[in-house]
Protein backbone atom coordinates (compact mmCIF):
# COMPACT_ATOMS: atom_id res chain seq x y z
CA UNK A 1 0.00 0.00 0.00
CA UNK A 2 1.38 3.63 -0.82
CA UNK A 3 3.51 2.69 -3.80
CA UNK A 4 3.50 4.21 -7.34
CA UNK A 5 5.28 2.44 -10.46
CA UNK A 6 5.85 4.30 -13.40
CA UNK A 7 6.57 1.86 -16.96
CA UNK A 8 7.12 2.88 -20.20
CA UNK A 9 4.90 0.62 -22.75
CA UNK A 10 3.76 0.77 -26.26
CA UNK A 11 -0.32 1.65 -27.05
CA UNK A 12 -1.98 -1.09 -28.57
CA UNK A 13 -2.96 1.01 -31.17
CA UNK A 14 -0.99 1.69 -34.73
CA UNK A 15 -1.44 4.97 -36.20
CA UNK A 16 -2.47 5.61 -39.83
CA UNK A 17 1.80 6.10 -40.46
CA UNK A 18 3.00 2.95 -38.63
CA UNK A 19 4.29 4.61 -35.76
CA UNK A 20 2.80 3.82 -32.08
CA UNK A 21 2.80 6.50 -29.25
CA UNK A 22 4.37 5.58 -25.90
CA UNK A 23 2.11 5.69 -22.54
CA UNK A 24 3.19 5.71 -18.87
CA UNK A 25 1.61 2.53 -17.36
CA UNK A 26 1.12 4.09 -13.38
CA UNK A 27 0.26 1.19 -10.54
CA UNK A 28 -1.88 2.50 -7.58
CA UNK A 29 -3.28 0.21 -4.88
CA UNK A 30 -3.32 -2.20 -7.25
CA UNK A 31 -4.60 -0.55 -10.32
CA UNK A 32 -3.41 0.47 -13.19
CA UNK A 33 -3.61 3.51 -15.04
CA UNK A 34 -2.19 5.23 -18.41
CA UNK A 35 -1.26 8.14 -19.27
CA UNK A 36 -0.32 9.19 -23.12
CA UNK A 37 2.66 10.99 -24.22
CA UNK A 38 3.78 12.68 -27.45
CA UNK A 39 6.57 10.62 -28.15
CA UNK A 40 6.36 8.17 -31.29
CA UNK A 41 8.35 5.23 -32.53
CA UNK A 42 7.94 3.02 -35.59
CA UNK A 43 9.24 -0.43 -36.05
CA UNK A 44 13.20 0.22 -36.62
CA UNK A 45 12.82 1.38 -32.73
CA UNK A 46 11.92 -1.60 -31.20
CA UNK A 47 13.04 -5.45 -31.36
CA UNK A 48 11.67 -7.71 -32.55
CA UNK A 49 9.67 -8.75 -28.75
CA UNK A 50 8.52 -5.29 -29.02
CA UNK A 51 10.77 -3.35 -26.59
CA UNK A 52 11.95 0.24 -27.42
CA UNK A 53 16.18 -0.34 -28.30
CA UNK A 54 16.68 3.76 -29.65
CA UNK A 55 18.34 5.14 -26.95
CA UNK A 56 17.21 8.90 -27.64
CA UNK A 57 13.79 7.59 -27.13
CA UNK A 58 14.69 5.56 -23.77
CA UNK A 59 16.17 9.08 -22.69
CA UNK A 60 12.85 10.64 -23.74
CA UNK A 61 10.75 8.16 -21.35
CA UNK A 62 13.32 8.33 -18.57
CA UNK A 63 13.12 11.71 -18.25
CA UNK A 64 9.59 11.61 -18.25
CA UNK A 65 9.53 8.95 -15.33
CA UNK A 66 11.62 10.59 -13.74
CA UNK A 67 9.70 14.06 -13.38
CA UNK A 68 6.93 11.59 -12.93
CA UNK A 69 8.11 10.01 -9.84
CA UNK A 70 9.38 13.31 -8.54
CA UNK A 71 5.72 14.56 -8.64
CA UNK A 72 4.86 11.32 -6.94
CA UNK A 73 7.43 11.79 -3.64
CA UNK A 74 5.49 15.13 -3.08
CA UNK A 75 2.68 12.64 -2.22
CA UNK A 76 2.84 11.56 1.60
CA UNK A 77 2.63 7.65 1.82
CA UNK A 78 -0.90 8.20 3.90
CA UNK A 79 -2.38 9.96 1.15
CA UNK A 80 -2.03 7.37 -1.37
CA UNK A 81 -4.05 5.27 0.14
CA UNK A 82 -6.77 7.60 0.32
CA UNK A 83 -6.97 8.73 -3.16
CA UNK A 84 -8.36 7.03 -6.20
CA UNK A 85 -5.53 6.21 -8.99
CA UNK A 86 -7.79 8.71 -11.28
CA UNK A 87 -6.73 11.75 -8.54
CA UNK A 88 -3.19 10.26 -8.15
CA UNK A 89 -3.19 10.61 -12.04
CA UNK A 90 -4.21 14.19 -11.68
CA UNK A 91 -1.36 15.08 -9.28
CA UNK A 92 1.25 13.82 -11.11
CA UNK A 93 0.38 14.94 -14.10
CA UNK A 94 0.01 18.89 -12.68
CA UNK A 95 2.52 18.62 -10.41
CA UNK A 96 6.45 17.82 -12.46
CA UNK A 97 8.83 20.54 -12.02
CA UNK A 98 8.01 23.96 -12.50
CA UNK A 99 3.96 23.41 -12.06
CA UNK A 100 1.98 25.38 -9.59
CA UNK A 101 2.35 24.35 -5.96
CA UNK A 102 0.73 26.04 -3.30
CA UNK A 103 0.55 25.13 0.83
CA UNK A 104 -2.99 24.42 1.48
CA UNK A 105 -2.63 24.96 5.65
CA UNK A 106 -0.17 27.87 4.80
CA UNK A 107 -3.27 29.37 2.49
CA UNK A 108 -5.93 28.53 4.92
CA UNK A 109 -3.98 30.64 7.88
CA UNK A 110 -4.11 33.84 5.91
CA UNK A 111 -7.80 33.63 5.49
CA UNK A 112 -8.25 32.82 8.88
CA UNK A 113 -6.40 35.94 10.00
CA UNK A 114 -8.57 37.88 7.63
CA UNK A 115 -11.84 36.87 9.88
CA UNK A 116 -12.91 39.75 11.73
CA UNK A 117 -14.79 37.89 14.87
CA UNK A 118 -13.01 35.55 17.14
CA UNK A 119 -16.13 32.96 16.58
CA UNK A 120 -15.56 32.76 13.06
CA UNK A 121 -11.70 32.41 13.52
CA UNK A 122 -11.96 29.63 15.48
CA UNK A 123 -14.89 27.93 13.25
CA UNK A 124 -12.29 27.58 10.61
CA UNK A 125 -9.53 27.06 12.66
CA UNK A 126 -11.15 24.25 14.35
CA UNK A 127 -11.90 22.54 10.73
CA UNK A 128 -8.39 23.21 9.37
CA UNK A 129 -6.95 21.53 12.75
CA UNK A 130 -9.02 18.24 11.84
CA UNK A 131 -8.00 18.22 8.92
CA UNK A 132 -4.03 18.44 9.83
CA UNK A 133 -5.27 15.28 12.36
CA UNK A 134 -7.06 13.30 9.37
CA UNK A 135 -3.54 13.96 6.87
CA UNK A 136 -1.30 13.77 9.95
CA UNK A 137 1.14 16.67 8.84
CA UNK A 138 1.28 20.38 8.41
CA UNK A 139 1.80 20.76 4.92
CA UNK A 140 -0.51 19.90 2.31
CA UNK A 141 0.03 20.69 -1.27
CA UNK A 142 -3.25 21.83 -3.00
CA UNK A 143 -3.53 19.46 -5.15
CA UNK A 144 -4.22 17.19 -2.87
CA UNK A 145 -7.24 18.32 -2.15
CA UNK A 146 -9.40 15.64 -4.14
CA UNK A 147 -12.76 14.81 -4.17
CA UNK A 148 -11.73 11.41 -2.90
CA UNK A 149 -9.67 12.87 0.06
CA UNK A 150 -12.78 14.93 1.01
CA UNK A 151 -15.35 11.91 1.05
CA UNK A 152 -12.53 9.88 3.15
CA UNK A 153 -11.78 13.16 5.06
CA UNK A 154 -16.12 13.17 5.55
CA UNK A 155 -16.05 9.43 6.38
CA UNK A 156 -13.32 10.14 9.17
CA UNK A 157 -15.58 12.87 10.68
CA UNK A 158 -18.61 10.58 10.90
CA UNK A 159 -16.54 7.91 12.77
CA UNK A 160 -15.33 10.46 15.19
CA UNK A 161 -18.07 12.13 16.07
CA UNK A 162 -21.24 10.25 15.01
CA UNK A 163 -22.95 10.17 11.70
CA UNK A 164 -25.43 13.71 11.65
CA UNK A 165 -22.87 16.04 14.10
CA UNK A 166 -22.20 19.64 12.67
CA UNK A 167 -18.65 18.75 12.23
CA UNK A 168 -19.41 16.20 9.78
CA UNK A 169 -21.13 18.82 7.75
CA UNK A 170 -19.46 21.95 8.51
CA UNK A 171 -15.81 21.50 8.96
CA UNK A 172 -15.65 20.26 4.65
CA UNK A 173 -17.56 23.24 4.02
CA UNK A 174 -14.84 25.09 6.05
CA UNK A 175 -12.44 23.88 3.92
CA UNK A 176 -14.70 23.90 0.61
CA UNK A 177 -14.99 28.27 1.38
CA UNK A 178 -10.92 28.08 1.68
CA UNK A 179 -10.11 25.82 -1.29
CA UNK A 180 -12.64 28.62 -3.45
CA UNK A 181 -10.80 31.99 -2.23
CA UNK A 182 -7.88 29.78 -3.57
CA UNK A 183 -9.03 29.18 -6.73
CA UNK A 184 -10.13 33.17 -7.02
CA UNK A 185 -7.16 34.41 -5.93
CA UNK A 186 -4.91 31.92 -8.35
CA UNK A 187 -7.44 30.98 -11.34
CA UNK A 188 -7.73 33.34 -14.38
CA UNK A 189 -11.35 32.00 -15.91
CA UNK A 190 -11.20 34.44 -18.53
CA UNK A 191 -7.32 33.51 -20.01
CA UNK A 192 -8.15 29.78 -19.25
CA UNK A 193 -5.12 29.81 -16.62
CA UNK A 194 -6.27 26.86 -14.30
CA UNK A 195 -3.70 26.56 -11.48
CA UNK A 196 -6.39 24.27 -9.33
CA UNK A 197 -9.02 22.32 -9.91
CA UNK A 198 -12.39 22.17 -8.51
CA UNK A 199 -12.71 19.41 -6.35
CA UNK A 200 -15.69 20.55 -5.08
CA UNK A 201 -17.86 19.85 -8.02
CA UNK A 202 -17.48 16.23 -7.53
CA UNK A 203 -18.24 16.30 -3.30
CA UNK A 204 -20.08 18.04 -1.36
CA UNK A 205 -20.32 18.48 2.31
CA UNK A 206 -22.82 16.39 3.93
CA UNK A 207 -26.30 18.24 5.39
CA UNK A 208 -26.35 18.36 9.17
CA UNK A 209 -29.36 17.45 11.40
CA UNK A 210 -30.71 20.82 12.21
CA UNK A 211 -30.18 21.29 16.63
CA UNK A 212 -33.42 20.98 18.24
CA UNK A 213 -35.36 23.84 18.88
CA UNK A 214 -33.75 25.09 22.31
CA UNK A 215 -36.80 26.98 23.47
CA UNK A 216 -38.47 26.55 27.21
CA UNK A 217 -42.17 26.77 28.35
CA UNK A 218 -43.92 30.18 29.61
CA UNK A 219 -43.96 28.72 33.07
CA UNK A 220 -40.16 28.25 32.51
CA UNK A 221 -39.71 31.94 32.62
CA UNK A 222 -42.18 33.19 34.77
CA UNK A 223 -39.95 31.46 37.36
CA UNK A 224 -36.80 32.51 36.12
CA UNK A 225 -38.38 36.03 36.99
CA UNK A 226 -40.26 35.15 40.07
CA UNK A 227 -37.11 33.44 41.55
CA UNK A 228 -34.00 35.16 40.53
CA UNK A 229 -33.56 36.60 43.82
CA UNK A 230 -32.84 33.54 45.38
CA UNK A 231 -29.37 33.78 43.86
CA UNK A 232 -26.54 35.25 45.77
CA UNK A 233 -23.41 34.75 43.78
CA UNK A 234 -22.52 37.70 41.75
CA UNK A 235 -22.19 35.33 38.75
CA UNK A 236 -25.48 33.59 38.91
CA UNK A 237 -27.19 36.88 39.65
CA UNK A 238 -25.55 38.42 35.90
CA UNK A 239 -25.95 35.47 34.14
CA UNK A 240 -29.78 35.40 35.14
CA UNK A 241 -30.23 39.50 34.83
CA UNK A 242 -28.32 38.75 31.18
CA UNK A 243 -30.70 35.88 30.05
CA UNK A 244 -34.00 38.13 31.04
CA UNK A 245 -32.19 41.50 29.30
CA UNK A 246 -31.82 39.10 26.44
CA UNK A 247 -35.59 37.99 26.55
CA UNK A 248 -37.24 41.55 26.72
CA UNK A 249 -34.88 43.00 24.09
CA UNK A 250 -36.22 40.25 21.51
CA UNK A 251 -33.50 37.55 21.57
CA UNK A 252 -30.47 39.87 21.67
CA UNK A 253 -27.45 37.54 21.37
CA UNK A 254 -24.67 37.98 24.10
CA UNK A 255 -21.88 39.18 22.73
CA UNK A 256 -24.08 42.29 21.18
CA UNK A 257 -25.23 42.81 25.11
CA UNK A 258 -21.60 42.87 25.72
CA UNK A 259 -20.51 45.27 22.84
CA UNK A 260 -24.24 47.26 22.26
CA UNK A 261 -23.74 51.27 22.65
CA UNK A 262 -25.39 53.17 25.31
CA UNK A 263 -29.40 53.86 24.38
CA UNK A 264 -30.73 57.10 22.23
CA UNK A 265 -33.33 58.19 23.56
CA UNK A 266 -34.25 54.43 25.49
CA UNK A 267 -33.56 52.84 22.28
CA UNK A 268 -30.50 50.25 21.77
CA UNK A 269 -29.12 50.42 18.32
CA UNK A 270 -26.41 48.14 17.07
CA UNK A 271 -25.28 46.02 14.27
CA UNK A 272 -26.29 42.27 14.74
CA UNK A 273 -22.71 40.38 14.73
CA UNK A 274 -23.73 37.58 13.82
CA UNK A 275 -25.55 38.45 10.61
CA UNK A 276 -24.34 42.27 10.03
CA UNK A 277 -21.92 40.66 7.06
CA UNK A 278 -24.46 38.59 5.46
CA UNK A 279 -27.42 41.28 5.38
CA UNK A 280 -27.31 44.72 2.97
CA UNK A 281 -28.59 46.04 5.87
CA UNK A 282 -25.71 45.26 7.99
CA UNK A 283 -27.98 43.85 10.21
CA UNK A 284 -29.01 46.94 12.43
CA UNK A 285 -31.68 47.00 15.20
CA UNK A 286 -33.36 49.51 17.10
CA UNK A 287 -34.93 48.31 19.94
CA UNK A 288 -36.76 49.98 22.49
CA UNK A 289 -36.35 49.15 26.32
CA UNK A 290 -39.51 48.17 27.36
CA UNK A 291 -40.87 49.44 30.81
CA UNK A 292 -40.91 45.70 32.17
CA UNK A 293 -37.15 45.35 32.23
CA UNK A 294 -35.63 48.76 32.44
CA UNK A 295 -34.81 48.84 36.36
CA UNK A 296 -33.29 45.22 35.91
CA UNK A 297 -31.27 47.46 32.64
CA UNK A 298 -30.79 50.71 34.37
CA UNK A 299 -28.72 48.44 37.71
CA UNK A 300 -26.49 46.97 34.78
CA UNK A 301 -26.33 49.95 32.91
CA UNK A 302 -22.28 51.56 32.69
CA UNK A 303 -21.63 54.25 34.31
CA UNK A 304 -18.89 55.45 32.08
CA UNK A 305 -21.30 55.81 28.91
CA UNK A 306 -19.02 53.83 26.91
CA UNK A 307 -20.87 51.08 26.50
CA UNK A 308 -25.00 49.96 27.05
CA UNK A 309 -24.10 47.71 30.03
CA UNK A 310 -21.11 47.78 32.17
CA UNK A 311 -20.37 44.10 31.73
CA UNK A 312 -17.66 45.66 29.35
CA UNK A 313 -15.63 46.40 32.86
CA UNK A 314 -15.01 43.76 34.14
CA UNK A 315 -14.84 40.71 31.25
CA UNK A 316 -14.16 40.17 28.03
CA UNK A 317 -16.56 39.28 24.96
CA UNK A 318 -15.55 35.54 24.85
CA UNK A 319 -15.46 35.22 29.17
CA UNK A 320 -18.23 36.90 28.97
CA UNK A 321 -19.84 34.20 27.07
CA UNK A 322 -18.07 31.26 28.74
CA UNK A 323 -19.38 32.61 32.18
CA UNK A 324 -23.04 33.16 31.14
CA UNK A 325 -23.25 29.46 30.80
CA UNK A 326 -21.72 28.27 33.99
CA UNK A 327 -23.63 30.70 36.29
CA UNK A 328 -26.93 29.97 34.06
CA UNK A 329 -26.56 26.47 34.93
CA UNK A 330 -25.97 27.53 38.71
CA UNK A 331 -28.60 29.45 38.63
CA UNK A 332 -30.93 27.28 37.16
CA UNK A 333 -29.99 24.76 39.97
CA UNK A 334 -30.84 27.14 42.71
CA UNK A 335 -34.57 28.29 40.94
CA UNK A 336 -34.98 24.39 40.66
CA UNK A 337 -36.00 25.09 36.77
CA UNK A 338 -35.77 21.93 35.51
CA UNK A 339 -36.48 22.14 32.59
CA UNK A 340 -32.77 22.43 29.97
CA UNK A 341 -32.31 26.18 29.39
CA UNK A 342 -28.93 27.42 27.75
CA UNK A 343 -28.84 31.58 26.97
CA UNK A 344 -29.86 31.01 23.49
CA UNK A 345 -33.27 29.95 25.33
CA UNK A 346 -33.79 32.98 25.50
CA UNK A 347 -33.99 33.81 21.99
CA UNK A 348 -35.70 30.39 20.42
CA UNK A 349 -38.43 31.28 23.25
CA UNK A 350 -39.26 34.71 22.29
CA UNK A 351 -39.68 33.66 18.94
CA UNK A 352 -42.18 30.72 19.85
CA UNK A 353 -44.59 32.70 22.68
CA UNK A 354 -44.31 35.66 19.16
CA UNK A 355 -45.80 32.96 16.54
CA UNK A 356 -48.02 31.75 19.44
CA UNK A 357 -49.23 34.92 19.87
CA UNK A 358 -50.45 35.38 16.40
CA UNK A 359 -47.84 37.34 15.41
CA UNK A 360 -46.55 37.07 11.63
CA UNK A 361 -43.37 35.37 10.99
CA UNK A 362 -42.29 38.20 9.03
CA UNK A 363 -42.27 40.39 11.42
CA UNK A 364 -40.51 37.72 13.77
CA UNK A 365 -37.62 36.92 11.67
CA UNK A 366 -37.29 41.14 11.51
CA UNK A 367 -37.48 41.13 15.20
CA UNK A 368 -34.32 38.04 15.11
CA UNK A 369 -32.78 39.85 12.18
CA UNK A 370 -31.88 36.66 10.47
CA UNK A 371 -30.56 35.98 6.85
CA UNK A 372 -33.19 35.33 5.02
CA UNK A 373 -32.27 34.20 1.00
CA UNK A 374 -35.63 35.05 -0.24
CA UNK A 375 -35.99 38.28 1.29
CA UNK A 376 -32.90 39.97 0.29
CA UNK A 377 -33.62 41.97 -2.58
CA UNK A 378 -36.99 42.84 -0.80
CA UNK A 379 -35.11 43.86 2.50
CA UNK A 380 -33.37 46.75 0.45
CA UNK A 381 -36.21 48.45 -0.43
CA UNK A 382 -38.70 47.71 2.44
CA UNK A 383 -37.48 50.16 5.09
CA UNK A 384 -38.11 48.32 8.84
CA UNK A 385 -40.68 49.59 10.60
CA UNK A 386 -39.45 49.41 14.27
CA UNK A 387 -42.93 50.30 15.58
CA UNK A 388 -44.61 47.48 14.54
CA UNK A 389 -41.56 45.19 16.06
CA UNK A 390 -41.82 46.78 19.39
CA UNK A 391 -45.53 46.40 19.56
CA UNK A 392 -44.86 42.50 19.12
CA UNK A 393 -42.25 42.42 21.40
CA UNK A 394 -44.57 43.83 23.91
CA UNK A 395 -47.44 41.38 23.13
CA UNK A 396 -44.90 38.79 24.04
CA UNK A 397 -43.76 40.52 27.35
CA UNK A 398 -47.65 41.04 28.23
CA UNK A 399 -47.54 36.95 28.92
CA UNK A 400 -45.85 37.39 31.94
CA UNK A 401 -45.64 38.96 35.60
CA UNK A 402 -42.67 41.49 35.80
CA UNK A 403 -43.77 42.97 39.31
CA UNK A 404 -40.79 41.07 41.12
CA UNK A 405 -38.15 43.14 38.53
CA UNK A 406 -39.37 46.34 39.93
CA UNK A 407 -38.07 45.80 43.28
Amino acid sequence: MGTITFKAVLSPYKKSDGTQTIRIRVTANRKVKYISTNIAVDSSQLTRSGNIRDRAVLDKTDALIAKMRAAAARIDTFAVTQMSLDDIVRFITSNQEGSFRLDFFKFADEVIASKTTRNTKNYYLNAVNALKSFVGRDTLDISEVTSSMMRNFEAWLVNKHGRGARATGSYPASIGHIHAQARLRYNNEETGEIHIRNPFAYFHPARTIQAAHRNVSRETIQAFIDRRGLLVKKLDIRAADMFLLSFALMGMNAIDLHSCLPPQNGILIYNRTKTCRARADKAEMHVRIPEEIKPLFDRWRDPTGERALRIHLKTTSPIFVSELSTGLRRACKIMKITEPLTFYSARHTWATLAYSAGIDKAIINDCLCHVDSSMRVTDIYIAKDWEVMWKANKKVLDLFDWSSIQK
